[in-house]
């Protein structure tokens, strides 16, 4: 469901901004077997304590700190990051590869 912050307080110049309060990422059971098989203990959900509501101000104070775009902005970079790191865990990156690489193919990338 989408929120926004500050429905109460809007002016007629001002824009509610759209955020999304309930978006945990969701895990299929074979991704949190493979996370848990990494970790020593099995995987607790995690609780998070309600947010405060912030006023415009606050918000666009934050955006400046951070220094990374708009709030939505960051979020979506956090989502990809959230999506690659899923990708890598379902590929398992770390595992040698299939197929031996030909000898040098990587040579380029070392530094002399």
């Amino acid at each position: 469901m989408m929120k926004f912050l500050g429905d109460e307080s809007v002016n007629e110049d001002q824009h509610a901004t759209p955020v999304a309060l309930d978006a945990e990422p969701e895990f299929t059971p074979d991704q949190i077997s493979e996370i848990e098989s990494l970790n020593a203990e099995p995987v607790k959900p995690l609780e998070l304590a309600a947010e405060p509501q912030l006023t415009a101000d606050q918000i666009s104070d934050i955006e400046s700190r951070i220094g990374a775009g708009l709030i939505e902005e960051v979020i979506q970079v956090a989502e990809g990051e959230l999506g690659l790191a899923m990708t890598m865990i379902e590929s398992k990156v770390w595992e040698e590869l299939e197929e031996k690489a030909p000898e040098g193919q990587w040579s380029y990338f070392e530094r002399s």
